[in-house]
C-alpha cells in the first residue's frame, strides 16, 4: 500500500477519472477559483476550500471539475475598458465582469469589473459529492470607489444553475458554485454529508481538486460473464 495523491490542478477543465484499487477511506479536497480584480479599484473574493473523507468503490468513474481564477479587467488598445472573463470549466464558470465606461486613453469614465471564479467539484454516478464555490469578481461603483468581490459562500445566489451571473456595468461577475452567485457574490458550497464525513473547516488555496488514498494498483475490469482466466496448455 502506498499513500498516493492524485492532483487535478490544470485549471478550468472537466475530466473523467476511474477510482483505482485501494484500501480504506478516500480524502477529497476541492478549492474554488478566486474572483478577478477591477484593476486599480477592488480585488475579487476568495474561492472556498473544502475537504472530507468518503468511501469510493474501485472502478467508479468520477467527473472532476477544476475551478479557475476569474480574469482581471483589461483595457483595449482603442480605449475601451473590458470586464474580465469568468474563470473555470464550462457549466461551472464564474460570470464575466461588466465592461467599464469611457476611455482609458482620454482618460474618462470608470474601470470594468473582474470575472467571477469558477467552482471546483467532484460528481459521481450517485450525484454531486462536493463543490467548492468560486469567489465573486471585484467591481467599481464609480467615483473612485471599488467594490470588493465576496468570498465563496457569501452574498446572494442565482435561482438555478452552477454558473455565476454576469456583472452589470463596471460590476464584478458572480462566482460559480452549486448555485452560482449574483454579480460580485461568491458561488455556494456543497458537501453531500450522507456520503462524506470528517469535513474539514472551510479555507482558501489554489484552485483544483486532489484525491488521496492508499493505492494498491490500477482498477482492472473483470472478464465478461461466461469467460474464465487461465493458461492454455500445449
Amino acid at each position: 500500500m502506498t499513500v498516493t495523491t492524485f492532483s487535478f490542478t490544470t485549471g478550468a477543465t472537466v475530466s473523467s477519472w476511474t477510482v483505482p484499487n485501494h484500501t480504506g477511506l478516500v480524502t477529497i479536497t476541492a478549492i474554488g477559483g478566486d474572483g478577478g480584480t477591477s484593476v486599480g479599484y477592488a480585488v475579487g473574493g476568495n474561492g472556498a476550500r473544502l475537504a472530507g473523507t468518503c468511501t469510493l468503490t474501485p472502478g467508479t468513474v468520477l467527473t472532476i471539475i477544476e475551478g479557475g481564477h476569474g480574469g482581471d479587467s483589461w483595457n483595449e488598445p482603442g480605449g475601451a475598458r473590458r470586464g474580465g472573463a469568468g474563470g473555470g470549466a464550462t457549466g461551472w464558470k464564474g460570470g464575466n465582469g461588466g465592461d467599464g465606461t469611457g476611455s482609458w486613453i482620454i482618460p474618462n469614465g470608470w474601470q470594468a469589473g473582474g470575472g467571477g471564479g469558477g467552482a471546483s467539484a467532484v460528481d459521481t454516478p450517485g450525484g454531486v459529492l462536493i463543490v467548492a464555490g468560486g469567489g465573486g469578481g471585484g467591481g467599481n461603483s464609480g467615483f473612485g470607489s471599488g467594490d470588493i468581490g465576496y468570498d465563496a459562500g457569501v452574498g446572494t445566489l442565482v435561482a438555478s444553475g452552477h454558473v455565476g451571473a454576469t456583472g452589470g456595468t463596471r460590476g464584478g461577475g458572480g462566482g460559480g458554485g452549486m448555485l452560482g452567485g449574483t454579480p460580485r457574490s461568491g458561488g455556494s458550497n456543497f458537501v453531500d454529508t450522507a456520503r462524506m464525513t470528517s469535513i474539514a473547516p472551510p479555507g482558501f488555496g489554489a484552485a483544483g481538486v486532489t484525491i488521496t488514498l492508499d493505492y494498491t494498483g490500477p482498477w482492472v475490469p473483470p472478464p465478461p460473464a461466461g469467460w474464465s482466466v487461465g493458461f492454455l496448455k500445449f
